[in-house]
């Protein structure tokens, strides 16, 4: 019992039709944060969460039915936490006594993360790939940016896709020469239009070209940034400075602008990867673009 290499439990069904822990091993009450005596005579689905707590009744009738059960679930902590077990559960009997129910669970929480490690993974790269596929179709550099553009209008589910030139704090003026955008959501008019140099926009180039990071967030009522007369209607925004081999470094963002929404973990990952994907194409915008000068 003792010995077992997982969490034991000695389950006594009852009329109510959630099964009692009659005793445990250490492993199971170190486990979940109790004694052997806070564990013993305690409902088993006190350590379930909400979902295992719905099961319950339904999971005993399948063991007391002489089937083994095995599912995966959550458990709880006396603290409130959780954590997912891998459940295995038997009916067991001796002599002519009532039958009793011995389960045997391990913590799957490294499994899982690796799981989910997997899948963001497989997120990423099949995203990247779809970049991937326009870079191996395209013909025209100028018309690569432009579609990277469009699909990560619908890959990060925002509004506005762009890149900025020159992001330089010190120029008089600058411009958006690659953009796409939503109907509802035009951007910054003309592809030629120079837009002059404001504090407030030389200042967030100092930190994109100071951090190197991807900056992002939102414009709230009430907080310093926020401007309701916004001609662009920024909501939420994700940007990057990008340095092409030649000239001076670029932008590169996307908006939200029908509502404010956090940009997980997951999307910035995936931003960066895009990020990079599309300095190679403008790279090779510039070059040949100076050739053709």
């Amino acid at each position: 019992f003792e010995q077992t290499g997982g969490y034991c439990m000695i389950l006594k069904p009852t009329d109510s039709g959630i099964p009692e822990i009659l005793d445990a091993n250490e492993a199971a009450c170190e486990v979940h944060g109790y004694t052997k005596e806070e564990l013993i005579g305690r409902p088993v689905a006190d350590l379930d969460d909400e979902e295992g707590k719905k099961q319950c009744r339904k999971n005993t009738e399948i063991i007391l039915s002489g089937q083994t059960l095995m599912i995966e679930n959550n458990h709880l902590r006396k603290d409130g936490t959780t954590f997912p077990v891998a459940v295995f559960a038997n009916r067991v009997e001796f002599d002519d006594k009532p039958p009793l129910i011995v389960t045997t669970e391990f913590d799957i929480s490294e499994q899982k993360e690796r799981e989910g490690l997997l899948r963001d993974n497989i997120y990423v790269l099949e995203n990247l790939s779809k970049i991937d596929e326009i870079f191996r179709h395209g013909t025209d550099a100028e018309q690569t940016i432009n579609n990277i553009l469009e699909v990560m209008l619908t890959m990060f589910d925002c509004d506005r896709a762009w890149l900025l030139h020159p992001c330089d704090p010190d120029a008089e003026y600058w411009t958006i020469p690659f953009e796409r955008t939503r109907p509802e959501y035009p951007g910054a008019s003309q592809k030629d239009e120079k837009h002059p140099m404001t504090p407030e926009v030389a200042k967030d180039m100092k930190e994109l070209l100071f951090d190197e990071k991807l900056i992002h967030g939102n414009y709230k009522p009430g907080e310093a940034e926020y401007d309701p007369d916004d001609e662009f209607s920024i909501k939420s925004y994700l940007v990057s400075v990008l340095r092409p081999k030649v000239r001076q470094p670029w932008e590169i963002g996307i908006h939200k602008c029908s509502h404010e929404r956090i940009w997980t973990d997951l999307e910035l990952m995936l931003f960066q990867g895009v990020k990079l994907r599309v300095e190679a194409a403008l790279n090779t915008f510039l070059i040949l673009s100076d050739l053709k000068n």
